[in-house]
C-alpha cells in the first residue's frame, strides 16, 4: 500500500483551506488527496473501473523516463498495488501506457502512445493477460498508430483514440479505430490511418497552438459514442447503427469554461465528466442539453495536498471521483516531484 485516502501531507495546508473556503462559495468541489505517488510513479494517467471493483491506472512514467512505464490498481479497500512492468517497443525501447481498458475476456487492452519517442506509426495497442487478478503476459495486438490515447470497450468491440493521424495536414485529422475483439486473436492488426476499414469516426482540430484531436471517449446508455476534441474544448458524439457505423455526428458540447478535453468518462446513470488539462479543472456535462458545469478547479501550482495539477482522466467508482494528475510540462502545467491521484466526493 502506497498511501491511502486518509493521508494527507501539510505541505500547502494554508492553500488548501483558503481554496476550500472559495469552493463552498462557488460551489465547486474542492478535491483532496487520494494517492501521494512515488517518483516511481510520476505521471499517472489513463483509468478503467474493472468488474471486480478494481481500478486499473497507467503509469507512462513520462516526466521521468528513468522508471519503468507500469500498469497500477487501486483496490476496493484503497490499496495501491503494482500489476506489471511493461515491456518496451523492441525498437525504440520506450513504452507509454494511456488509455485502459478491461475486456470480457478478462484482459487488460492498454494504448502504447510512441509519439513521444517517434511519431512514425510506431504506437501500438497491448493486451496484459490475467489470470485470477495477476499479469501473467503482454501481446501486441494492434500496430500502426501515431498517437493512441484513450480506450473503450463496449459490445464486442474496441475503441481506440487517433489523436494525430497527419500531423502536416490543417485542419489536424485524428479518429476512432474500432476493432471487433475476435480480430484480436493472431497476429497484430496493422492500421493506416485515413481510408483504414477500422476508422469508424473521423474528426478535425483547428487549434494549432494545441494540435492534438480525439481524445478520451466513452458510451452513454442508450450505445451513442462520445468523442473528446482536446485542441478545439469539444466533445462530440456519435449515433452508431447495429454494425458500429456512423450514422449520425454532432458537436455535443463546446467551450463554456473548458480549455480543452482529455479524459472523458460516463457513469452507467449518464453522468458526463471531462478532465481538462489546460483548465486544471474536472467538468460535468448534462446528457440532456449539453451543457457544461464546472466541477473542481484548482489554481495551477504542484497539486500538493491533492489539489488538480494537470488532471488527464477520471474515473467513478461509488460517490468518489478519482482524477489522475499526469502533470505534464504543456501550457500553464509544468511538471514538478508532486505525483498524486486526487478525489472528489461526488456526495455532501
Amino acid at each position: 500500500m502506497i498511501q491511502d485516502l486518509a493521508t494527507i501531507t501539510t505541505r500547502g495546508a494554508s492553500g488548501v483551506l483558503f481554496l476550500l473556503a472559495v469552493g463552498c462559495a462557488s460551489g465547486l468541489k474542492t478535491p483532496r488527496l487520494g494517492f501521494e505517488l512515488p517518483a516511481r510513479y510520476n505521471t499517472p494517467d489513463g483509468m478503467t473501473l474493472a468488474p471486480d471493483g478494481n481500478i486499473y491506472l497507467s503509469v507512462p512514467n513520462l516526466g521521468d523516463s528513468t522508471h519503468p512505464a507500469k500498469i497500477l490498481r487501486i483496490t476496493p479497500d484503497q490499496e495501491l498495488e503494482e500489476v506489471i512492468t511493461l515491456p518496451v517497443h523492441p525498437e525504440l525501447k520506450t513504452v507509454g501506457p494511456m488509455g485502459i481498458t478491461c475486456a470480457p475476456d478478462g484482459h487488460l487492452y492498454v494504448a502504447d502512445c510512441q509519439v513521444f519517442t517517434d511519431d512514425n506509426r510506431k504506437s501500438r495497442v497491448l493486451r496484459v493477460r490475467m489470470d485470477e487478478g495477476r499479469a501473467i503476459g503482454c501481446d501486441v495486438v494492434v500496430e500502426g498508430l501515431v498517437m493512441a490515447n484513450a480506450m473503450h470497450y463496449h459490445e464486442g468491440a474496441l475503441y481506440v483514440t487517433e489523436s494525430i493521424i497527419d500531423k502536416s495536414a490543417h485542419p489536424l485529422p485524428s479518429g476512432v479505430y474500432r476493432f471487433e475483439l475476435s480480430e484480436l486473436s493472431g497476429d497484430p492488426v496493422r492500421v493506416g490511418g485515413i481510408g483504414d476499414p477500422h476508422l469508424m469516426a473521423t474528426m478535425y482540430t483547428e487549434n494549432k497552438e494545441f494540435p492534438f484531436g480525439a481524445n478520451g471517449l466513452s458510451f452513454d446508455s442508450e450505445g451513442r459514442l462520445y468523442v473528446c476534441n482536446f485542441g478545439d474544448r469539444q466533445v462530440l458524439r456519435f449515433t452508431l447503427d447495429a454494425a458500429g457505423r456512423v450514422s449520425a455526428q454532432e458537436v455535443f458540447a463546446s467551450d463554456s469554461g473548458m480549455e480543452s478535453t482529455d479524459g472523458l468518462y460516463i457513469t452507467a446513470d449518464d453522468r458526463i465528466y471531462v478532465a481538462d488539462f489546460l483548465g486544471n479543472a474536472v467538468h460535468q456535462i448534462d446528457i440532456d442539453s449539453g451543457r457544461v458545469n464546472t466541477l473542481a478547479r484548482s489554481p495551477v501550482g504542484d497539486g500538493a495536498a491533492g489539489l488538480l495539477d494537470g488532471p488527464s482522466e477520471v474515473c467513478v467508482r461509488g460517490d468518489r471521483m478519482y482524477v489522475s494528475n499526469i502533470d505534464l510540462s504543456f501550457g500553464d502545467i509544468q511538471h514538478d516531484d508532486v505525483h498524486n491521484i486526487s478525489v472528489i466526493d461526488l456526495v455532501p
